[in-house]
């Protein structure tokens, strides 16, 4: 659908299937357009050769509500649905077994703005090649008016790849975000296995729960960064906790809770507790990074090596009503402090 500025469409209870384009294997909504998709089916293997297997959106503000999303593939941005330079809400419906390059199953980037994706089902969808593997944010929203995440439930999303971030959600490329009331499970990827948010983006994570999810590396990277973050990987980027969020039961080499690089990140009222890591920092991992923290909770995390519930090198860290105890580790049991600024 594109029939120009003011145009108006409705499209309801329709299947859309093993259909094949560059952009919107089974549809393409275009600018100008104000559109409502609503309880249709996308699945059996629409195709897009660029970006949005099953449904592309540029330049307009549709609605979809109450549709399925199965089985679709984008070769490069988007198994499912891809927001491009537009705005629009993705609501009520389901995304499973979708595949692209990055965005797994939606893929919010370039210039969009105002996307609103809430109340969704997103389960077992990948990004074979790059980040994402549920949803991928990417040189998308801003400070007024950011990508909003509200309500998602995700499982057993995966990124592969050799460095990428995100299995569940990957925020990246100057985009900023927020995550709200939404619960991640069972996601994997070489960074940040449930979230990720990386290169200069800004992340708000309000409530929800990140729980069995993990960083597992790739064989043919040894670096520190590679396998961090079995919950959440801040690197390069602003990252704020707040409201009751739970981080818990995730794994990764560094950092099976959270593992920061090189990121300013601040946590207000949380749990981190029952992660672990192979090597440091089971609870937090904090490399040249700044780190505040009010009212959190660490506790009952096991690292092999040091840090059990936090691992400290060369951060700069302000922490007020922290309790972190029933943690362990080979050294620094609660918490491993190595060129680091206490306040």
């Amino acid at each position: 659908y594109d029939h120009g500025t003011g145009a108006s469409s409705l499209l309801q209870s329709c299947n859309f299937v093993r259909n094949t384009a560059s952009y919107g294997g089974g549809l393409f909504l275009g600018s100008g357009s104000v559109s409502r998709v609503r309880q249709t089916a996308f699945s059996n293997q629409n195709l897009a050769n660029v970006h949005g297997g099953a449904v592309f959106v540029q330049g307009g503000s549709p609605i979809i509500e109450s549709s399925s999303f199965s089985l679709n593939r984008a070769q490069s941005n988007g198994g499912g649905v891809t927001f491009y330079s537009s705005r629009g809400i993705l609501r009520t419906s389901s995304l499973t077994g979708n595949t692209a390059k990055s965005g797994g199953a939606v893929a919010v980037i370039f210039n969009s703005a105002g996307v609103v994706l809430r109340d969704l089902v997103i389960n077992s969808n990948s990004a074979t090649a790059g980040s994402g593997g549920g949803v991928q944010v990417s040189f998308a929203g801003t400070a007024s008016e950011p990508i909003l995440m509200e309500a998602l439930t995700m499982s057993s999303n995966t990124a592969s790849g050799s460095l990428e971030i995100g299995g569940c959600i990957c925020v990246e490329q100057e985009s900023t975000a927020l995550v709200k009331g939404s619960i991640l499970s069972s996601c994997s990827a070489p960074l940040g296995g449930g979230l990720g948010v990386s290169t200069l983006s800004n992340l708000t994570l309000i409530g929800g729960v990140i729980s069995d999810c993990s960083a597992q590396p790739s064989p043919v990277f040894s670096e520190i960064s590679a396998g961090g973050g079995g919950g959440i990987a801040i690197s390069s980027a602003a990252f704020q906790g707040q409201g009751d969020f739970v981080i818990r039961e995730n794994s990764g080499r560094a950092g099976g809770g959270v593992y920061i690089a090189s990121g300013i990140t601040s946590f207000r009222k949380g749990r981190i507790f029952q992660n672990t890591a192979v090597d440091q920092g089971a609870g937090i991992a904090s490399i040249s990074s700044l780190v505040q923290a009010v009212d959190l909770l660490v506790e009952n995390n096991t690292a092999v090596g040091s840090g059990g519930g936090i691992h400290l090198i060369s951060s700069a860290v302000e922490c007020q009503q922290v309790v972190v105890r029933n943690n362990r580790a080979a050294s620094g049991g609660g918490l491993f402090v190595d060129s680091t600024g206490l306040r």
